[in-house]
């Protein structure tokens, strides 16, 4: 009897759990009114020269990022820029597989800080349930569950933290 009401407590707390998931925005992006989520941070970096600033974000892109061979532009001769396609890969969940969040990055480098700027967030994964490929805004997750979606949210969320605290680690 004790292991059926744990259990039954159990289902119970997972299930709010999951409801709860379901109903937060992310923590890491904003969304603005087209309902895309984009990303817009300055990293103070008092003292430190623009070259040595670019050097440091050049090696995170490289490292963290997984940069595109198609759409990676830097600025070596005047430090003041890079711009690339980043990649976030999802672990699967019961509703979905292979996922992919790519988007794209903008750092710009100023003697004493950086800032980063993420944009045009995209969606990509396969429905387990009928094989449909799944390629959508991350604002726009449509057809799929509530549950799901936020944990897709959660997930990115999760490792989004992560690359930027990688960044901050790198610049300091």
């Amino acid at each position: 009897m004790k292991a059926v009401i744990l259990c039954c407590i159990a289902i119970l707390f997972a299930g709010v759990a999951t409801w709860a998931q379901t109903l937060k925005p992310s923590t890491q992006l904003a969304l603005d009114t087209g309902n895309r989520y984009y990303y817009q941070k300055s990293f103070p970096e008092e003292g430190k020269e623009k070259k040595a600033l670019y050097q440091k974000g050049k090696t995170w892109v490289n490292t963290n990022l997984d940069p595109s061979d198609n759409y990676f532009m830097v600025d070596d001769a005047g430090n003041d820029s890079i711009r690339t396609m980043a990649y976030i890969t999802i672990d699967d969940l019961p509703e979905v597989q292979n996922q992919v969040i790519s988007f794209k990055v903008l750092l710009r480098f100023y003697n004493g800080s950086v800032d980063m700027i993420a944009t045009g967030f995209w969606y990509s994964a396969m429905n387990k349930t009928n094989g449909d490929q799944i390629d959508q805004p991350l604002g726009h997750l449509k057809g799929l569950n509530p549950a799901t979606q936020g944990s897709v949210i959660f997930a990115v969320d999760k490792k989004f933290r992560i690359m930027i605290q990688r960044l901050q680690h790198a610049l300091d």
